[in-house]
């Protein structure tokens, strides 16, 4: 298992309606502020303590894929993350490219799993089908 995380999210798409005036951001749900939007505080910062959503794109491999094959697919995926031109293409849409480790990414994995499940325990929340 390995990906690429991106963070702290995509803000470009909501980025114009705050320039218009249409929508007014309050704060931004990240542990820091974003480059595209720097004068938008956290949500720390305004008084909501570990209010954080965070989006990732992974790549999976399947689980009975050989260690050496994933160990090679981490190190090509590291390689082209610190691409210039893949960085300069998803930096406009507020993307941070983080490449990490097979164990890094089953660390995070477990994490959101166990925060969003928790939330959905806590609030009883559905999903309507």
């Amino acid at each position: 298992m390995l990906a690429l995380s991106f963070g702290p999210g995509r803000v470009s798409s909501a980025k114009a309606q705050f320039e218009s005036d249409k929508l007014r951001a309050y704060a931004i749900a990240a542990r820091q502020r974003s480059a595209l939007m720097p004068s938008i505080p956290t949500a720390e910062e305004v008084g909501l303590a570990g209010f954080e959503v965070q989006s990732w794109f992974g790549m999976l491999a399947p689980a009975k894929t050989q260690q050496a094959v994933v160990e090679r697919l981490a190190r090509q995926i590291r390689q082209a993350s610190g691409d210039p031109r893949f960085i300069s293409a998803l930096a406009p849409q507020g993307m941070e490219i983080i490449a990490s480790s097979p164990a890094e990414m089953a660390q995070a994995m477990r994490e959101d799993a166990a925060k969003w499940g928790r939330v959905i325990r806590e609030t009883g929340t559905t999903i309507n089908q």
